[in-house]
């Protein structure tokens, strides 16, 4: 587990006593965790909240990947881990928990416009936002 890195981003005192939570299940399980969590501070090279909606994510995830950790874990504070993680990372896949809010509904006119994808096929292919 010394190549692994647990990833959380904490705003408010619900959300940081989450993050406590979660930083206790996390050792509960890997005494020797290494944990790069934010808490009440943008990672660096974030924007604020409102101007980029979780955006924040990617940039803590961009600093575990500058600190040279090649498996990283991204738990949202709400989340706790209740047993080992065993072999995720082995097949090079990304896991996540599926939203069910339809993409086509919340994405923005500039990255469709960026991308040359059109909101009608987000919807014929079900796409879904990640959680």
């Amino acid at each position: 587990m010394k190549d692994l890195v647990f990833v959380s981003v904490a705003f408010g005192p619900l959300y940081i006593a989450q993050q406590d939570r979660l930083k206790e299940s996390i050792l509960a399980i890997y005494p020797d965790a290494h944990l790069h969590f934010h808490r009440d501070k943008l990672p660096m090279n974030s924007r604020p909240f409102l101007d980029s909606l979780y955006g924040f994510k990617v940039h803590a995830i961009q600093q575990a990947i500058n600190a040279g950790f090649k498996k990283i874990l991204w738990l949202d504070p709400a989340m706790i881990l209740v047993r080992e993680i065993g072999n995720i990372f082995e097949n090079g896949e990304v896991i996540a928990v599926r939203d069910e809010t339809a993409l086509h509904k919340v994405i923005s006119k500039s990255y469709l416009n960026s991308t040359g994808i059109d909101r009608h096929d987000l919807k014929d292919w079900d796409w879904h936002l990640v959680g």
